[in-house]
């Protein structure tokens, strides 16, 4: 910006800051880029105390906010779900407001809802991993630890390293790497049940459910839903009866610690949707499909 007036400090009220310019036609003074942080609380203490107060969530943040300050980056005031709005609309409403970046520090989900408030508009989506796994942040090349992720973070506000990517929707809501349609929702609906310990346990829960689901909380004799393509495209074909389909805007699927389940090298940021089928729970099929993710061969 233009003006470089001192503010008071690197945390401000995005109400009396960015309300007050906006309505006057004025810009934001004192920074290169307003940035508003979207913190997934339960994520943050779970954090918390899984890594030690030295890395803790609170220390995560204050770290961030200081390289962001640091380097000419206006901090608004961190936006925190337990008390305030859902991460996707506060996310709306600091676009709506004129904010350059957004931040959203938590998992893969805290993600998704604050990518639904700012698709569509001018506003960046910054990413700060927080959660158990971070397949997107890790997808776009970030560090898994949110220390080392700042600096990152940092760098490319700093250096307006900034690119439009493609969004999946579905129900009205946006997600950033997949989402899954039968076997694969019913086995995040038995990890949800387990939320208060789903960041203690991590991947062991996950393999837990998948399991449970497949033994005894899914119909593996008769298909769930037919995938059709539209009229006139090339892969349109007749119904296919499906189990499982994850449909996919980036690659891997998934991370079973530092290991990447590859589904389909296909599935980039810069490219249309990619949808796979399972036409069978059949425990070959599955292991099969494990062993090449594994291999990344998708």
């Amino acid at each position: 910006r233009s003006s470089r007036e001192k503010s008071p400090g690197p945390a401000m009220n995005i109400d009396k800051l960015l309300g007050r310019s906006l309505e006057k036609g004025a810009e934001i003074v004192g920074a290169e880029r307003a940035v508003l942080f979207m913190i997934d609380e339960a994520g943050r203490l779970d954090r918390a105390a899984a890594m030690g107060e030295e890395m803790s969530g609170a220390w995560v943040r204050e770290a961030a906010e200081r390289v962001l300050w640091e380097n000419q980056h206006l901090i608004m005031n961190r936006h925190d779900p337990a008390g305030n709005p859902a991460p996707g609309a506060a996310g709306q409403d600091a676009a709506r407001r004129g904010v350059d970046v957004v931040i959203g520090y938590g998992g893969d989900g805290t993600l998704n809802e604050v990518a639904t408030g700012v698709a569509g508009t001018d506003t960046a989506l910054g990413v700060l991993p927080g959660g158990s796994t971070n397949v997107f942040a890790r997808t776009i090349g970030m560090p898994n630890d949110p220390v080392l992720a700042v600096e990152q973070l940092a760098a490319g506000i700093s250096a307006a390293d900034m690119e439009p990517i493609g969004l999946g929707r579905v129900n009205g809501r946006y997600f950033c790497f997949h989402t899954g349609v039968g076997y694969d929702a019913a086995v995040v609906k038995e990890v949800e049940r387990r939320a208060g310990i789903k960041r203690w346990l991590g991947h062991p829960l996950f393999i837990y459910a998948a399991a449970r689901t497949w033994a005894v909380g899914y119909d593996r004799h008769h298909p769930h839903f037919t995938v059709t393509a539209p009229a006139g495209d090339p892969a349109a074909n007749d119904p296919v009866p499906g189990y499982f389909t994850v449909v996919l805007n980036t690659n891997p699927y998934t991370y079973l610690g530092n290991r990447a389940l590859d589904l389909s090298p296909a599935a980039t940021l810069d490219r249309g949707l990619v949808a796979i089928t399972f036409r069978s729970l059949a425990i070959s099929a599955i292991l099969g499909s494990l062993g090449g993710a594994l291999k990344g061969g998708g």
